[in-house]
């Protein structure tokens, strides 16, 4: 049953990164008795199926170019697959961050062209709650506004 699990567990992890968390889930999904979870992830990290910095780098990545988050929700997001804050952290600083912003600025130009407000204060005020929303700090949000207007 082990073997099976581990092989089933290996080709998961083959087919793209994956996390603990996301395997102990298959586990559980597929219905391994769970004395068994810790070995098959310890021997998947053995192996290097398995490697939390690799993951964390490939999530950043596709968050902030596929999904224009921003590093406070991505943060978050890994913190709950139970990725350790040093290695979020690490991840997160090897990002382009003239590339980020640029993705920030494009995500609230394209936001503006359908936003429907009477002033430019409270169209300002809809752009800021919609950068804060998508995981941006305030400051970011600041030096896009700065160079939409």
């Amino acid at each position: 049953m082990k073997e099976k699990a581990l092989d089933k567990a290996m080709r998961l992890c083959s087919r793209s990164e994956k996390c603990a968390k996301d395997v102990k889930n298959k586990l559980l999904q597929w219905k391994v008795s769970a004395n068994l979870h810790s070995d098959i992830i310890t021997e998947l990290y053995d192996k290097n199926f398995l490697n939390d910095a690799r993951y964390a780098k490939s999530y950043v990545n596709d968050k902030i170019n596929l999904s224009r988050w921003g590093k406070q929700k991505i943060f978050f997001a890994l913190k709950l697959k139970e990725i350790p804050e040093d290695i979020i952290q690490q991840a997160l600083d090897e990002v382009d961050t003239e590339r980020y912003l640029n993705g920030l600025v494009t995500l609230l130009e394209t936001k503006q062209k359908n936003l429907k407000a009477d002033s430019d204060y409270e169209k300002m005020g809809k752009l800021i709650r919609y950068g804060q929303s998508r995981g941006f700090t305030m400051s970011e949000i600041n030096i896009a506004l700065n160079r939409i207007l």
